[in-house]
């Protein structure tokens, strides 16, 4: 798909205004006068998406709508002077994004162009989807997409790096909300001072520094849904305001008049043990059990091992993917290392190391050596030694490649010995990139060795 704009209309001021607003955007606005030189260019072309008019001289809206789907086009958004209402309401139930009237918003189009990239993610490789086949979490995610089709409110508790907010926007993604805005908030990044603004906004002059209107991320995220990270970290005042939202379905902007009425989806998380903390007069239990609606718990990976090597084959692929590295294998003796691990920071350390190991392994394979934990972090300058002796060895003239030349009655087991041994000395004695250049296992590798030591030859 094309990274153009077709906007097709007869009215020329319209076509300039909002080409420079696509600019803005940093898109291509491809201009079109007349319709005919539009439909033209769209039958060879697939733009990100075509605005346009219905109302052009000599033609019926109708027709032209008509020939909009004969042309398949995806993304397509009606703009017009004309409030028929019935024509709106058609071209949206046959697939239009929306029938906006002029005069056109820059807001207006920055929410289209942010929906759309959404959309746009949905339809390539999604490396945020849920990746497991352990029957706990298999249970979770069934519970998630029956509460997806409701609007219950949604309480998700795990350790840190569990991916709790991978499921909250699974859960809004499956919903009748999918098109609509998600806003997630982290309760636990803000200040105090600043938290209660930024979920319920303000008004102008309500505070010193408010210098204009600001509306909240409850109302950002209206029809749509709102994630609250770690809503235990909200202060006790602020969790009283939070109940009323709950149960009222509105809020009041800081220095408003009138509450805000709100259709919205509310899913928490927290890392915390609630009981613990409501015992302690942190959190209010009357709030607990108005987000305790829906209660998923989700395993630590220390629980679900059998799905590290499932986890491991896609953060490779992810990582190969995103850092445009031809993609890796793992060898079983890595993945044997990975198991053995206990796992404190969860999927998200898992993927740090995954990633860790395709930008910085040499080799097509990932073995032990380059699965690296936080208390080996140090034998990471390791790496970029195995690095140069790889490439210094590939840079080796004809002249060493003539010193492993066969002379007639040489063994094989001499043959392979020298090899060895010349292969070594030639990436400075590191058995990693020897072994990668060999074609062996560095296990194999360190057995030869060990039988040349045990002849009297010095390594």
């Amino acid at each position: 798909m094309e990274n153009n704009i077709v906007i097709i209309s007869e009215d020329i001021s319209f076509l300039s205004e909002l080409g420079n607003i696509i600019k803005a955007f940093n898109f291509k606005p491809l201009l079109f006068e007349k319709i005919e030189e539009g439909f033209k260019y769209l039958e060879s072309h697939k733009p990100y998406l075509v605005i346009s008019d219905l109302f052009f001289k000599g033609f019926k809206p109708d027709d032209i709508w008509n020939r909009f789907k004969l042309l398949n086009i995806e993304n397509i958004l009606i703009i017009s002077d004309n409030p028929d209402t019935n024509i709106g309401t058609k071209v949206i139930q046959e697939g239009a994004l929306d029938y906006i009237l002029k005069p056109i918003e820059v807001e207006q189009i920055r929410l289209l162009l942010a929906k759309l990239k959404i959309k746009k993610k949905r339809t390539i490789t999604d490396f945020r989807k849920i990746v497991t086949n352990n029957p706990k979490m298999l249970m979770v995610l069934k519970i998630a997409e029956n509460a997806a089709k409701s609007r219950s409110t949604v309480l998700i508790k795990g350790e840190s790096g569990v991916g709790k907010e991978l499921i909250a926007r699974m859960i809004h993604e499956k919903s009748s909300r999918a098109n609509e805005p998600f806003v997630a908030v982290n309760c636990a990044a803000l200040p105090e001072t600043l938290l209660e603004s930024e979920l319920f906004g303000h008004e102008k002059g309500s505070f010193t520094g408010a210098i204009s209107t600001k509306p909240g991320k409850f109302e950002l995220a209206n029809n749509g849904t709102i994630l609250l990270d770690e809503i235990t970290e909200m202060n006790f005042p602020l969790q009283a305001k939070l109940l009323r939202v709950l149960q009222e379905r509105e809020i009041d902007r800081i220095g408003g008049r009138e509450p805000i009425k709100l259709d919205i989806r509310i899913i928490a998380t927290t890392n915390r043990d609630m009981k613990q903390i409501i015992a302690e007069k942190k959190f209010r239990e009357d709030l607990y059990y108005r987000l305790n609606v829906i209660p998923l718990h989700i395993p630590p990976l220390r629980e679900r091992k059998d799905d590290i090597p499932l986890l491991t084959k896609h953060f490779i692929r992810k990582h190969s993917a995103l850092n445009n590295i031809q993609e890796k294998e793992i060898s079983d003796s890595a993945l044997k290392k990975l198991a053995k691990y206990d796992w404190p920071g969860n999927i998200r350390e898992l993927e740090n190391i995954i990633e860790r190991a395709v930008v910085i392994c040499p080799s097509h394979i990932i073995d032990e050596n380059f699965i690296i934990f936080e208390d080996e972090i140090e034998s990471i300058y390791e790496f970029s030694e195995n690095v140069v002796a790889l490439e210094s060895s590939k840079a080796k003239d004809i002249s060493q490649e003539e010193s492993l030349s066969v002379k007639p009655g040489t063994t094989i087991a001499e043959m392979e010995k020298k090899l060895i041994l010349e292969t070594l000395k030639s990436v400075n004695a590191n058995r990693t990139v020897a072994a990668e250049l060999l074609g062996i296992s560095v296990r194999t590798l360190r057995n030869k060795l060990n039988e040349y030591k045990k002849s009297g030859i010095e390594i």
